[in-house]
């Protein structure tokens, strides 16, 4: 029953005012409501269409699987069903090295703070030196595992990473992941066999198998970039010990950049005591803007790679949507997106390198 005002006029709930709200109000808010689905879609659909184009079917599922409340409609169904059909670069063809033995240069990239971006540096770079011809090994020293998101469907666990190499468990051809994408192999990590061999690393055992690991990986790959922990440990030294090179990545950020004296003098303090690894440079990574605070963290840089005497890379990498995208997806930017400013950066910074070392890989005239 409806009552009158203080005018006369009956009042008229919220309820019924919804109730009788004017079909075109009505279709407007349903027609808004499929215009922001679909916006969800074309999200996800752009990240799906970029997973399959490697037909990586289990990596999809799993995506679905986790993503089931933004798919569960049949409207982003139907636009994701046809999103999909969509084609982006792919993988770069292969290369031969030129190389008849291989090069056997092996680069650990390090830095003493988390966040650094080695995971992200490590296999980019090695996948942007892999289309220059290199043959790539990725060895993962890292106990949180971060080479294992690029892998894709491939299994990693105790009795076949790194870790079980190290603790005698595994030969290396038994660990390895061969040709995860051309020119690139992997030899992973796990949780529990790296922190257990990272324990044990002082034991004459565990010790020679990690130097065995190198040396054979010498004679068998070009070049075998080392991912590591974010922080000082035993394992790290002993990369380090083992290693040519060196290559630190740098974040413009206060953490990063305090904490860039301490990896240089761990690195110092093994050259000094085994002659090696030199230090190849400190590399920029996800620039972004032109902010004071940014413009202050990469002089500070400067100044302390100045101080110690270690080369800076000409060419630094920016942070742009497609490099967050490809890493969400596994994939190195370059066969995510080769047009991406991050992967054109990630190939100039290959390029540097290799002019740097003198390397006889394919080079783009004119640089």
């Amino acid at each position: 029953m409806e009552t009158n005002d203080t005018n006369g006029k009956p009042k008229t709930s919220k309820a019924i005012a919804k109730v009788q709200r004017p079909k075109p109000v009505a279709r407007s808010l349903e027609i808004c409501s499929v215009l922001n689905r679909t916006v969800a879609a074309l999200v996800c659909a752009n990240l799906i269409a970029r997973i399959t184009r490697l037909n990586s079917f289990g990596r999809l599922e799993r995506f679905l699987d986790s993503n089931a409340l933004i798919v569960d409609d049949p409207v982003l169904h139907l636009l994701i069903s046809t999103y999909m059909h969509i084609s982006t670069d792919g993988d770069i063809a292969a290369v031969p090295s030129p190389y008849a033995s291989p090069l056997g240069e092996i680069i650990t990239v390090a830095h003493t703070k988390g966040g650094a971006g080695k995971t992200t540096l490590t296999f980019n770079l090695a996948y942007s030196l892999a289309g220059c011809g290199a043959r790539m090994l990725v060895i993962d020293l890292d106990q949180q595992t971060g080479q294992s998101a690029f892998i894709g469907e491939h299994e990693v666990g105790p009795q076949r990473d790194v870790g079980a190499v190290l603790l005698g468990q595994a030969s290396l051809d038994d660990a390895v992941i061969v040709g995860v994408h051309p020119n690139v192999d992997v030899l992973p990590a796990d949780e529990l066999s790296i922190g257990a061999a990272g324990e044990q690393i002082d034991d004459l055992d565990v010790g020679g198998r990690f130097h065995d690991l190198f040396d054979e990986a010498r004679t068998r790959w070009d070049i075998v970039l080392v991912d590591t922990a974010g922080y000082q440990s035993k394992l790290v030294s002993a990369a380090l010990r083992r290693s040519n090179g060196v290559i630190v990545p740098m974040v413009p950020e206060a953490g990063p950049v305090t904490e860039l004296p301490t990896i240089l003098n761990t690195i110092r303090a093994a050259a000094e005591s085994y002659q090696q690894p030199e230090v190849y440079g400190v590399i920029k990574l996800r620039i972004w803007g032109s902010s004071v605070y940014r413009r202050v963290a990469e002089e500070q840089i400067k100044t302390i790679t100045d101080e110690y005497g270690v080369p800076l890379f000409r060419n630094k990498v920016p942070e742009d949507a497609r490099f967050g995208e490809a890493h969400l997806v596994g994939l190195p930017v370059g066969a995510y997106q080769s047009g991406a400013r991050s992967a054109v950066a990630y190939r100039h910074v290959a390029y540097e390198l290799i002019q740097l070392r003198d390397w006889r890989f394919a080079v783009p005239d004119g640089l």
